[in-house]
């Protein structure tokens, strides 16, 4: 059975290695200026990291306490180490060509004809 910390533990990994992936894919990528302008305007300030940090706490406990409920399963705590770096590896390799397309407004090009008949059109 999963205990709390362990759950924790596993959680704060998974958020530092995602949002490694996150900072790494920005640095690499184009500056994000579209000619059309901001799809939005953003109307909040943002949260300090005090703020960020506590709702991400928040998040974790109602989780744990959703898996303990049984309402569903925790998330996989063990993965290869290998396997983590094979795809961090394959995910950088696709920044590039997934920032062309989004500075070219190519958002329909991964739908192949195969995809189409299985997924909507976001």
């Amino acid at each position: 059975m999963l205990s709390q910390w362990t759950y924790a533990a596993g959680q704060a990994a998974r958020v530092a290695f995602f949002a490694g992936h996150h900072i790494a894919a920005r640095r690499l990528g184009a500056p994000q200026k579209d000619s059309q302008g901001p799809a939005f305007k953003i109307t909040k300030p943002r949260p300090s990291g005090r703020d960020f940090l506590s709702g991400m706490i928040d998040l974790f406990e109602r989780d744990w306490s959703n898996i303990q409920a049984g309402l569903y399963a925790s998330p996989p705590m063990a993965s290869d180490p290998l396997d983590l770096l094979k795809r961090a590896r394959a995910f950088m390799a696709d920044v590039p060509s997934v920032d062309e397309r989004r500075r070219e407004h190519r958002h329909s090009d991964v739908l192949t004809e195969d995809r189409r008949q299985r997924y909507p059109r976001y």
